[in-house]
């Protein structure tokens, strides 16, 4: 379907990939965005969800804390990656390919945040893994951009279903317009 969404995505280590996974593996990360405002959190369905919500929130609190603390003493904390912006392209349920300004090598994990684009636009998070990494234009492109193909490895299933309703209703517009033209 040659839809083109906003994405970004950083590496990781193993260790992170870990530990980002197992934070997204409990708590959805579809966020829906106002115009204009930051992301939110949906709001937890259970009391074992909010208290997992509040404790998140205390855990990014308390690294947040420990960033000024250590900019303030000069202490370097290991900086982390930096956000590489890009566009998704080919989504499914399974996996993506991004087309990124830098390659990584195959086997790479990395996180990714989707927007979808809509009423109401929404990110979503994961972590997924490099399972090929080219040129998004086969070797005839000199510089610019490569093509990655990222494979899922942790993303949380309402997260998944969310992906799979935003692109049936892109689908359903698609048909709509070929319908109306003809």
């Amino acid at each position: 379907m040659g839809v083109r969404i906003p994405a970004r995505a950083r590496s990781l280590s193993d260790r992170e990939a870990q530990e980002i996974g197992e934070r997204i593996a409990l708590e959805p990360t579809w966020t829906p965005r106002a115009a204009g405002e930051g992301a939110t959190r949906p709001a937890p369905a259970s009391y074992e969800q909010a208290a997992l919500a509040h404790l998140v929130e205390r855990v990014e609190q308390v690294e947040r804390t420990l960033e000024l603390i250590a900019a303030k003493l000069g202490i370097p904390l290991g900086a982390p990656a930096e956000w590489i912006e890009g566009e998704a392209v080919d989504i499914s349920a399974g996996g993506t390919g991004l087309d990124l300004p830098q390659r990584f090598p195959q086997g790479t994990p990395l996180e990714v945040e989707l927007t979808l684009l809509g009423e109401p636009t929404a990110t979503v998070r994961l972590i997924g893994r490099v399972a090929f990494a080219g040129r998004p234009d086969g070797a005839q492109r000199p510089v610019g951009r490569f093509r990655l193909g990222i494979a899922y490895e942790t993303i949380h299933p309402s997260d998944r279903e969310a992906l799979v309703r935003y692109f049936f209703r892109l689908q359903r517009a698609q048909l709509r317009e070929r319908h109306q033209e003809v």
